[in-house]
């Protein structure tokens, strides 16, 4: 079994004091200790920091912590910000995100550093400034101002796997080659290396989608984890039918999870396992979440 943490996602109406205590109750009945600091919780303490010491005092008083944690993310959220007028706010609103974190006694966080393409009405299409070399130097960017306060605050930046020219692990490779930092890592996400295994044959797939909108091929590759291992801080757990993005049930999948877990018991840096099983979108309860987890973590 692993010594890390196992932390569970569980979309909570955080701007509800009952939801929430629901959620806790719930995720405890469930046999959760550890919560992920999700985006959705970050959200409501960006706009009422008030909520901040409720909230603390509520999960502890469930007898749950917080233990690692997602940035907000979408276009402008991530490092690759196409826009200059909203670059710098993107950044800081990371470095607060990273405050609220070293608050909690949180040590890890996953920040997008975005895509170059991005869906569309009827599909994807380029993002705005699409092009790789400026996109990693939007990256590049960001984590030259973010990376001096995570190093202050002692938090991780995570930068993940995903099934875009920007994600893919020879770009995190060369990012970390230039921050060699402890102060960043990768975040491996199974669910995305799923996807981006090998072509399953099909017209129209998440991978497919987001490299034609590019007019490239997809670069199919096995060896994701591999790859990542020496630098991989947490990871994010969770299956699909290797087509798209779905966020299922790790056991609700075709990944071989015996090879995943020998894998990450590897990993010299490795702090937290985290499910991104999100249970409403799969429509399963946290305790079928749980059970899942139980299954093939080994």
């Amino acid at each position: 079994m692993f010594q890390q943490p196992l932390t569970f996602f569980n979309n909570v109406q955080v701007n509800d004091a009952r939801m929430r205590q629901f959620a806790f109750r719930d995720s405890v009945l469930a046999g959760v200790k550890h919560l992920v600091l999700n985006h959705e919780f970050m959200i409501a303490f960006l706009g009422n920091p008030n909520l901040i010491p409720i909230v603390q005092k509520e999960i502890a008083d469930a007898g749950l912590d917080f233990v690692d944690s997602h940035a907000v993310f979408g276009r402008y959220n991530d490092l690759n910000c196409p826009s200059p007028e909203l670059f710098p706010i993107m950044l800081q609103m990371h470095k607060t995100k990273m405050e609220i974190c070293a608050m909690l006694g949180v040590k890890t966080i996953c920040i997008h550093t975005g895509n170059n393409a991005w869906p569309q009405t009827g599909g994807y299409g380029q993002a705005p400034d699409a092009d790789i070399s400026h996109c990693l130097d939007r990256i590049r960017r960001g984590l030259d101002v973010l990376l001096p306060e995570a190093e202050r605050l002692g938090v991780t930046i995570c930068i993940e796997n995903v099934w875009f020219e920007t994600n893919t692990p020879e770009h995190r490779l060369e990012i970390k080659k230039d921050f060699p930092t402890p102060a960043l890592g990768f975040c491996y996400d199974s669910g995305h290396a799923h996807l981006m295994r090998k072509d399953r044959g099909v017209e129209k797939c998440s991978p497919k989608n987001a490299w034609g909108a590019i007019g490239k091929p997809v670069p199919w590759d096995e060896n994701i984890l591999d790859k990542l291992l020496d630098d991989l801080v947490i990871c994010h757990l969770h299956g699909n039918d290797g087509i798209t993005d779905l966020h299922r049930l790790p056991d609700d999948s075709d990944i071989d999870w015996n090879d995943i877990c020998a894998k990450l018991h590897k990993a010299p840096r490795l702090q937290s396992l985290q499910s991104e099983v999100i249970p409403q979108q799969c429509c399963r309860t946290i305790h079928e979440v749980v059970k899942s987890f139980e299954k093939v973590l080994v």
